[in-house]
């Protein structure tokens, strides 16, 4: 990537704003933050450092063509730098960037992200139409038996689809709650309270579909109990939603900071689950949790993927 290049890709961004600093860097804010810093010597590639989570930190920094970020590394902050021009395509840097410009504006007081017209403002949701599939592509959601006689999705069904930032990971949530009645909630965990901006959702009477690219790129985490599996993508570190097996059914939770969609939601409320039991967990869980369609066919799981 060149330095033109860089500098478009970063402008495009809402609310971005560049200085040149630090000897000749190419730096990109949003609210006053960097998430972007792109560094050449006589145009030949020098560095591009970018936001990462800390499970993406951990993977990157032992990886060819990365290196934890100078400076901010030194200083406990998860940062990434690449290095080595021939190691990535440009449009595999383009999505680093992205995910570091939506992590630092998380990360951002909820009044500047307001001022900076990062909040939205009202719901948008897709609207899926059968005839835009032919029969051979289209989605599970969009089968007859889930259509009344007069072409309409049975139960007033919504559908959301969530998805990594390299799309390694996808999810389609089946809902008939509208976004402004979900119940969302944060986490405080070890897990959890690691993740910039997670919102967890779920709707026992809906159903969650999960695709996976190249599962060997998905890491199935277990920590506490080890009773849920959080599903992590090894290429972006993105963290997608949690399955857990309950009464010979798979139960899901979801983050929904990975929608596809911009859609309002309510404001999530703090859960501490420290000193639940076991069985009381896997009982909240069968009432709370969203069912999972087909998860059998990932059985292999077990088998191809080591458990952090």
């Amino acid at each position: 990537m060149e330095p033109r290049e860089f500098n478009s890709f970063c402008g495009a961004f809402m609310a971005a704003t560049y200085v040149n600093q630090w000897r000749g860097s190419h730096v990109w804010k949003i609210g006053g933050k960097v998430f972007a810093i792109g560094r050449w010597n006589k145009n030949r590639h020098s560095g591009i450092t970018f936001k990462v989570s800390p499970i993406a930190y951990e993977v990157l920094k032992n990886t060819s063509g990365f290196r934890p970020a100078p400076y901010f590394a030194s200083r406990g902050m998860k940062w990434i730098q690449h290095y080595m021009p021939l190691s990535l395509v440009d449009r595999d840097i383009e999505l680093y960037i992205k995910e570091s410009y939506r992590l630092v504006s998380f990360g951002l007081t909820k009044k500047k992200q307001k001022a900076l017209g990062l909040t939205p403002v009202r719901d948008e949701v897709v609207v899926w139409d059968q005839q835009s599939f032919t029969t051979e592509h289209r989605p599970w959601f969009l089968a007859p038996g889930n259509w009344n006689c007069e072409g309409s999705l049975l139960m007033a069904t919504n559908i959301y689809k969530a998805s990594c930032v390299c799309r390694n990971m996808v999810f389609v949530f089946k809902t008939s709650v509208l976004p402004g009645k979900w119940s969302v909630r944060v986490c405080n965990c070890s897990f959890c309270s690691t993740r910039t901006g997670h919102i967890h959702c779920a709707d026992p009477s809906g159903n969650v579909y999960f695709e996976f690219l190249d599962r060997r790129k998905v890491c199935l985490y277990r920590h506490g109990t080890n009773t849920a599996d959080f599903l992590v993508c090894i290429g972006c570190g993105a963290y997608l939603g949690a399955v857990s097996f309950i009464n010979k059914s798979w139960m899901a939770v979801l983050n929904m900071q990975h929608l596809v969609e911009t859609i309002q939601l309510p404001e999530p409320y703090l859960v501490a689950w420290k000193g639940e039991g076991v069985r009381e967990r896997i009982l909240r869980r069968s009432k709370t949790w969203t069912p999972v369609r087909d998860w059998s066919n990932y059985a292999e799981f077990s088998t191809e993927t080591v458990y952090y």
